[in-house]
C-alpha cells in the first residue's frame, strides 16, 4: 500500500536553508496535489530566501487563491513583499490575515517591522506592543520593541527589552546585535565585542553593527580603548545644558577678572559674554578635533600591529579620506619640534 505524499519533508528542508531542495520535494507534491495552499506558501518562502521575486509573490498569490479563508497564506505573502520592499502589497495581504486571525503574535511581529521600515517607530512600537499581549514571551516582538524603543533614545528601557528576549532565545542574533551596540556606545568594549561578533555570523552585512563592531575590536587595544572612551564621554556632554553651564562658568570668570580692574560698562559686559562663547567654542573644538586625529593615527597603528583588524579598516580609504586629520596632527607636532630644532 502506497503512503500519501505529505510536505513534511520540504519543511524540514526549508528550515535547513536547503531551498532548492525543499522547491523539488514541493514540486513533487504539487505535481498530485496541485491547488495545495500549504505548498504554494513553501514555493513563496523559498523562493524569496533566493531573492526570486517574481516567483515568489506569484506563488504567494496562488496560496491565497487556493485558500483565502486561511489566515497563513496571507501572512506568507505579507511576508515575502515585505522581503522585497513592496510595503504597500504586504499591509494588505497582512490587513486580511489579521482579520482572519487577529491574535497570532507573528502577525503583530511583521506589522511592527513594516512600520519601523518606514520610519514610523511609535506605530510600530504599539503594534508590537499588541503582539506582546497575546504571547508576552514572543521573541520577535520582544525585538521589534526593543529596535523601537533604540530609534526612540530609551536606551534603558531598550537594553531591559533585548536582554529579555536573549533569556528566551540567547541566540537571537538581532536582539544581540542591538544590546552589543548599546554596550560598545557605553565604552564596555569586552561586553560589546562576543555580542557583536555572533550578529554579525548571522547578518554579515549589518552595517550598523558593522561599525560598532570594528570600534569594539579597537577599543579592547589599551591605548586606543582609552581614548575611544574619552571621545565617548565627550559625546554625553553633547546636550544643552552641559554647553550652556561651561558657557556661564567661562563668562563669569571673564567678568569677575574684569571686575577687579576696573568697573564695567553695558558694551564691555556685552563683548565679555561673547568672548566667553568664542572662549568656551574654540578650545573645544580645537580638542575634539585633534582626539580625533588621534584616534585615526591609533587607528592606523592597530591596522598594521593585528590582522584581525585589517578585515575593518582600508588602508587606502584611510589615506584618501582621513589626510586632513593626519596633517593636522602633524602640525601639532610638527610646531613644537620645528620651535626645538631652531632654538638648537
Amino acid at each position: 500500500m502506497s503512503v500519501a505524499p505529505t510536505l513534511e519533508r520540504a519543511w524540514h528542508l526549508y528550515r535547513l536553508h536547503r531551498h532548492g531542495a525543499a522547491i523539488e520535494a514541493t514540486m513533487e507534491y504539487l505535481a498530485k496535489y496541485p491547488e495545495s495552499a500549504e505548498a504554494q506558501c513553501i514555493l513563496a518562502l523559498c523562493h524569496g530566501k533566493e531573492k526570486r521575486r517574481a516567483a515568489s509573490i506569484e506563488a504567494g498569490k496562488a496560496a491565497v487563491g487556493f485558500m483565502p479563508d486561511w489566515s497563513y497564506p496571507h501572512y506568507v505573502l505579507s511576508l515575502t513583499s515585505f522581503w522585497f520592499d513592496d510595503y504597500n502589497l504586504s499591509l494588505r495581504a497582512l490587513s486580511e490575515a489579521l482579520r482572519i486571525n487577529p491574535e497570532d503574535p507573528d502577525y503583530h511581529d511583521l506589522l511592527a517591522s513594516i512600520h519601523y521600515e518606514k520610519g514610523m517607530f511609535r506605530t510600530a512600537r504599539e503594534c508590537a506592543e499588541n503582539g506582546l499581549t497575546y504571547d508576552p514571551e514572543h521573541v520577535g516582538c520582544l525585538y521589534r520593541l526593543g529596535a523601537c524603543l533604540f530609534e526612540e533614545k530609551r536606551l534603558k528601557e531598550a537594553e531591559d527589552v533585548f536582554r529579555e528576549s536573549l533569556r528566551i532565545d540567547p541566540e537571537h542574533a538581532g536582539s544581540q546585535g542591538f544590546l552589543g551596540h548599546i554596550e560598545n556606545s557605553r565604552g564596555n568594549f569586552q561586553r560589546a565585542l562576543p555580542l557583536l561578533n555572533n550578529a554579525l555570523r548571522e547578518h554579515p552585512d549589518w552595517q550598523f553593527v558593522q561599525t560598532a563592531w570594528k570600534e569594539s575590536l579597537r577599543g579592547n587595544y589599551p591605548i586606543y580603548g582609552a581614548i575611544a572612551r574619552c571621545r565617548l564621554s565627550m559625546d554625553r556632554l553633547s546636550s544643552w545644558p552641559y554647553y550652556l553651564l561651561l558657557y556661564l562658568s567661562v563668562t563669569s570668570l571673564i567678568l569677575y577678572l574684569l571686575m577687579k580692574a576696573h568697573p564695567l560698562s553695558v558694551l564691555t559686559i556685552i563683548a565679555a559674554m561673547g568672548f566667553g562663547i568664542f572662549a568656551m567654542i574654540v578650545p573645544v573644538v580645537l580638542f575634539a578635533m585633534m582626539l580625533d586625529s588621534i584616534l585615526h593615527l591609533m587607528g592606523l597603528y592597530l591596522f598594521f600591529k593585528s590582522n584581525e583588524l585589517r578585515q575593518t579598516m582600508s588602508f587606502r580609504r584611510w589615506l584618501l579620506h582621513d589626510w586632513q586629520k593626519l596633517l593636522f596632527v602633524s602640525v601639532i607636532i610638527l610646531i613644537p619640534l620645528i620651535n626645538w630644532l631652531i632654538r638648537r
